[in-house]
C-alpha cells in the first residue's frame, strides 16, 4: 500500500501543515502525518522529540517492516512486546502492542560497515508501536 501514490494529511503542532519547499526544517512541535493504506484501513504516525508513535487500522491480516542498519557490534533484539537495539551510541526501544507474531532477517545490501537488518511484526485489523530513543 505505502508504494503507491502516497496522499498525507499533516498536522504541525495541532493545525493543518502544508509543505512549501522540497527541505524544511521545523522547530520543535509535534509532527502528524496519516495517510489511507489502500481501502483496507489508516496509517498515523506522530513525531515528536524523543520518540515516534506508530498506529495502524488495516482490515485483515498484514506485516508491517521495521528496517535496521546495524554494525557487526550492535545488539538486536525482537521480542513480541518489545523490540531492543544496543549500540555504542546508546540504545532505540520499539514498545509494541497487537503484534501477533514478531521475526527478524537479514537482508543482503551493500551498506559499508553496516549490515540491514528487518523485524517483521504480523498483525491482524490494528497494530501500535512506539520508537523511544531514551
Amino acid at each position: 500500500y505505502e508504494a503507491g501514490d502516497l496522499l498525507a494529511e499533516l498536522s504541525y503542532r495541532g493545525s493543518s501543515y502544508r509543505q512549501e519547499e522540497e527541505i524544511t526544517i521545523l522547530t520543535a512541535g509535534t509532527l502528524e502525518v496519516s495517510y489511507p493504506l489502500g481501502e483496507r484501513g489508516t496509517k498515523n504516525v506522530i513525531f515528536k522529540e524523543d520518540r515516534i508513535s506508530v498506529s495502524i487500522e488495516c482490515k485483515g491480516g498484514f506485516t508491517e517492516i521495521l528496517p535496521f542498519l546495524v554494525y557487526e557490534e550492535d545488539e538486536l533484539s525482537p521480542g513480541k512486546q518489545q523490540i531492543r537495539m544496543k549500540t555504542s551510541r546508546g540504545e532505540v526501544l520499539v514498545s509494541l502492542k497487537h503484534a501477533r507474531a514478531v521475526f527478524s532477517e537479514d537482508v543482503e545490501a551493500e551498506l559499508d560497515q553496516k549490515r540491514c537488518q528487518v523485524v517483521k511484526l504480523e498483525a491482524n485489523d490494528r497494530l501500535n508501536y512506539e520508537i523511544v530513543f531514551p
